[in-house]
């Protein structure tokens, strides 16, 4: 007879000899029976086929395991960074500002999103639940982490939310979602739904590295990926976060939860390029978001901080030259962006707030106003100038809200018709709010009716406006009577006071009105230039 082999589960049970423990031990050479002669014959394991009970069935392969490590022996995380704390919505929106114009210089020289750990404390009671958010923190590198108290804000800084908004930003955490939602809830000016559209939730992108599918927390992906021990002190973690001071010990844990947020991105990122070992790798942040996601967009928001100057009565001629100082110094910037001067120099977005005395000003259109109009007049007790801007002859005086915004449009929308749009927007909005219908035209300006209530007329230069607004609060509309206003014939003029009946409705009422209405409709931030840099600047006048 021919020699035969055992059947392969035969063959797995003779290389299985019994344990003295009642387990088995497997043999290196298994003898093959020469069912012939009784005699075993080696055969060597190279050439034995594939062991396998069935033939769907498939040994596992071995598992090397990382040798556990107790928590309590795992070191505490280590922050020496620096801790910036802020309470003010002045210096929360300057410090955002200046946080903003980095990440556009950041950009310049890479086309990754540029990752933003993003966390937030409240405090809770057992009796009446969570309280109101108390305090954002934001860590872009890991040796500096803000914090910004925003329990003693109403709104949060314009410059903050465009930070969140920002196409190029991609703010990631644990359990990141619903800290969205319970902002969204206290503020709501926030759209919860379009953060949660582009955040990157740490659990789930280690989860789908790994193949796993836990739920974590901040504490346990910390010990798992970076072997390393949170303090989550109750005593800290239920402390009250909505009264300030802040100690220490808080400032110090809530700058350790965004820093360490931000190192596990870090890790969780190398850890893709080396899976997928490609150095622009896509990671998805969910099923439809992307983590590096390369931006088309030609004109990311930049800052959009601007400094209200109050100027108070100036003659016109003064005015101009104000305004040329500070769009000399913005078109300068423009010019040589590496010797740009700091947002708190007088130099930047400005608008200044002024009533003139009595002055007649046109614009490049001059039909009609030769010198015998100039000559009548300025024999009526007014200047007259010849300006730059557009539009024909106005005229300004006191009772008369008068806006210069010097604006690089470039930081807000490169586009003049926009500008203007919202100029008029501004205006139309402040008349609403005293209870007016006003509208647009196909007429430059702000209208009731068939009565102009607003003059515009402005001027830009490589996308740097000057000039701007005239708002008539309680002005004499008498001084119209001498000219055909921006040379619309069969058109008047009106006024806050007259429409409302209001005579004390002056320029000093109105105007804290217009700069809510303005920065609410280009969504800046306004702060108030004083001291020393609107000294500088009125010197030079």
């Amino acid at each position: 007879m021919s020699k035969r082999k055992l059947p392969l589960w035969a063959c797995s049970a003779v290389k299985h000899e019994p344990a003295e423990d009642g387990g088995s031990t497997v043999k290196p050479d298994a003898p093959i029976v020469d069912m012939k002669q009784g005699v075993p014959t080696s055969v060597k394991n190279e050439d034995a086929p594939k062991r396998r009970l069935r033939s769907n069935y498939v040994f596992p392969a071995e598992e090397t395991k990382k040798p556990d490590t107790k928590v309590e022996y795992l070191p505490f995380i280590e922050y020496t960074g620096a801790i910036e704390y802020y309470t003010t919505l002045q210096d929360m929106a300057f410090r955002c500002d200046q946080l903003m114009q980095e990440i556009t210089q950041q950009l310049q020289s890479t086309d990754q999103d540029i990752p933003i750990a993003f966390d937030l404390e409240w405090p809770f009671s057992f009796k009446t639940g969570p309280g109101r958010t108390a305090l954002m923190q934001l860590c872009v590198k890991t040796d500096c982490c803000l914090l910004l108290q925003i329990s003693c804000l109403k709104r949060l800084p314009a410059a903050l939310t465009q930070l969140l908004y920002h196409p190029r930003v991609v703010l990631h955490g644990v359990n990141i979602k619903n800290d969205f939602r319970k902002l969204a809830r206290d503020f709501p000016e926030v759209d919860a739904d379009r953060l949660i559209a582009r955040c990157v939730e740490l659990g789930q992108w280690y989860n789908r590295l790994n193949g796993s599918t836990g739920l974590w927390s901040l504490a346990r992906l910390v010990e798992q990926l970076l072997r390393l021990r949170m303090n989550k002190s109750k005593q800290v973690r239920m402390s009250k976060w909505d009264v300030l001071p802040l100690s220490e010990d808080q400032k110090l844990y809530a700058a350790i939860d965004v820093y360490i947020g931000q190192k596990l991105y870090l890790n969780l990122a190398e850890k893709q390029r080396q899976q997928e070992n490609v150095n622009n790798c896509v990671p998805e942040a969910n099923i439809d978001t992307k983590i590096c996601l390369k931006c088309n967009t030609a004109n990311p928001i930049m800052s959009r901080l601007v400094h209200v100057l109050r100027a108070g009565r100036l003659p016109y001629q003064q005015a101009l030259k104000l305004q040329q100082t500070i769009a000399n110094r913005l078109l300068q910037q423009a010019k040589h962006p590496q010797d740009s001067v700091a947002p708190t120099s007088p130099y930047c977005n400005v608008l200044i707030l002024t009533e003139h005395e009595p002055v007649y000003t046109i614009g490049i259109r001059t039909k009609g106003y030769d010198e015998t109009e100039e000559h009548r007049l300025r024999a009526l007790g007014a200047d007259f100038v010849r300006t730059n801007r557009g539009g024909l002859i106005t005229f300004h005086g006191p009772g008369q809200l008068v806006a210069y915004p010097i604006l690089d449009l470039k930081r807000f929308q490169p586009s003049v018709r926009w500008y203007v749009c919202h100029l008029e927007r501004t205006v139309i909005e402040l008349c609403r709010r005293y209870g007016l219908r006003a509208q647009t035209t196909a007429d430059t300006g702000v209208w009731i009716e068939d009565r102009k209530i607003c003059a515009m007329g402005i001027h830009a230069s490589r996308y740097v406006t000057t000039h701007g607004l005239a708002l008539n609060c309680d002005i004499d509309l008498g001084w119209f009577r001498h000219i055909v206003p921006c040379g619309l014939v069969g058109k008047s003029v009106t006024s806050l006071a007259q429409e409302l009946n209001r005579p004390e409705l002056g320029v000093a009422s109105v105007t804290e009105e217009f700069l809510d209405c303005f920065r609410h409709t280009l969504e800046c931030d306004l702060l108030p230039l004083g001291g020393e840099s609107q000294k500088e600047l009125m010197d030079g006048i």
